[in-house]
């Protein structure tokens, strides 16, 4: 797996208990319920771990490096409304081939699932300047954090947020403005989280488009907090 931008690339490995042993009880508050965390399994039977979010009622967009960046590969997919474990397969991918101008890709993808009755993610038109809040669901705590998003880097590719620090597993996890989806987080360094912006993403998965899309309500400040644990 390729370090971008002498950057974290965001995946878990989890290698202890298969996700069907996790408690069913829990005394914290949960994730929403579009939040998933992502399994991939490797050839050997291992575990690493990631974030996703579900967008429609079969479609969960996550990090191309959380699930290999192979199209028909096969995938865990752990939703916290009812524990429940479904397959998921790899339909789409734009994975990164390389930091700085030479480099292609977004790091992005898109799972299809059996039909869910979750609510999905709200998905915004664009990312706009200004607070942004992260979340994860990484093998541990929940996470949800607001930081400043400030800057496209120099590839244009890649939107910058700081004050706000994603975690091991947290890649695939959304990015949000106003309760609505402005993008996908792949990695962090320094108190800055990096993600590819919703506008980057609707061109590379046009399926995206078939989702219900709203315009960005009052951005609101949201302070930062772990407010669930698996631990």
């Amino acid at each position: 797996m390729k370090h971008l931008l002498a950057l974290l690339l965001l995946v878990a490995p989890a290698y202890a208990a298969p996700p069907t042993t996790f408690p069913q009880l829990l005394k914290a508050a949960t994730p929403p319920g579009y939040l998933v965390r992502i399994y991939q399994i490797d050839s050997d039977g291992d575990r690493s771990a990631g974030t996703g979010a579900l967008i429609s009622k079969d479609l969960i967009l996550t990090a191309s490096h959380v699930v290999d960046g192979k199209v028909g590969s096969k995938v865990e997919v752990l939703f916290l409304s009812d524990w429940s474990v479904v397959l998921g397969e790899v339909i789409k991918v734009d994975p990164n081939d390389g930091a700085g101008p030479e480099g292609k890709g977004h790091d992005v993808a898109l799972i299809k699932v059996p039909p869910r009755k979750e609510k999905p993610i709200p998905i915004a038109v664009i990312a706009s300047k200004g607070p942004a809040t992260i979340q994860g669901y990484a093998y541990g705590p929940y996470l949800k954090q607001t930081g400043d998003y400030y800057s496209l880097d120099t590839t244009s590719r890649w939107g910058i947020i700081k004050n706000a620090q994603a975690r091991n597993g947290d890649s695939g996890g959304p990015v949000t403005q106003g309760g609505a989806l402005i993008g996908v987080l792949w990695g962090a360094s320094d108190n800055h989280t990096w993600f590819t912006p919703i506008q980057k993403i609707v061109v590379l998965i046009p399926e995206i488009r078939s989702t219900p899309l709203q315009e960005l309500d009052k951005v609101k400040n949201e302070s930062p907090s772990v407010i669930y644990s698996l631990r």
